[in-house]
């Protein structure tokens, strides 16, 4: 497949962003600036042998507009994310949409917007000399909606056994939005056989 200049130029800077998006704002509920869903209590998280769902309630909401003209260049704009509790290293994944430099704006479904987003699996490490975020490629996720909801499932056995291989009590999630502050629950894993 042939990629231009620009276009990984373009590749670079949104995954170097992207890293830098998951080590400052992953913990940022810690210092109590997030708020919580209001609809917290339809967070979900069920794991089998077979499958992980988690379920990220949405609002209503007919049209949704990205990559905003008044976003700047290489921005986060939505984000559906999650970690996984006591993992070791930890797991952070999710749908993540940047407004790439020079996007004009769109409009459409959540399903439109899906379209448009990345979705990643990304390891993150702690040591003596810091922090290491590595994008795992060979982990994968899919998102789809269903009603009012944002599901994120993980059917890859592979995928399955390396995050859930230590089976994680809790799930973070995390939901960034434009002109909104981030909202997050917190949720028992429900693991079935």
């Amino acid at each position: 497949m042939y990629t231009s200049f620009r276009n990984m130029h373009r590749l670079k800077t949104s995954f170097l962003l992207f890293c830098f998006i998951i080590s400052a704002g992953h913990f940022a509920a810690a210092d109590g600036k997030e708020a919580s869903m209001e609809t917290a209590e339809e967070c979900s998280a069920v794991v089998t042998d077979n499958n992980a769902v988690f379920v990220f309630p949405i609002e209503k909401t007919q049209r949704w507009t990205w990559y905003r003209d008044k976003t700047s260049d290489n921005r986060l704009e939505y984000s559906w994310e999650l970690s996984l509790d006591e993992n070791k290293p930890e797991y952070i994944f999710g749908v993540y949409l940047l407004k790439f430099p020079g996007a004009s704006q769109k409009k459409g479904s959540l399903k439109d917007l899906l379209r448009y987003a990345q979705f990643s699996v990304v390891e993150r490490s702690c040591h003596a000399k810091g922090v290491t975020l590595t994008v795992r490629p060979d982990l994968m996720i899919r998102a789809l909606t269903k009603g009012d909801h944002i599901i994120i499932e993980v059917k890859d056995k592979n995928t399955l056994d390396t995050l859930f291989q230590h089976k994680p009590p809790k799930a973070f999630f995390r939901v960034i939005k434009p002109d909104e502050q981030a909202a997050s629950c917190e949720v028992l894993i429900e693991y079935k056989e």
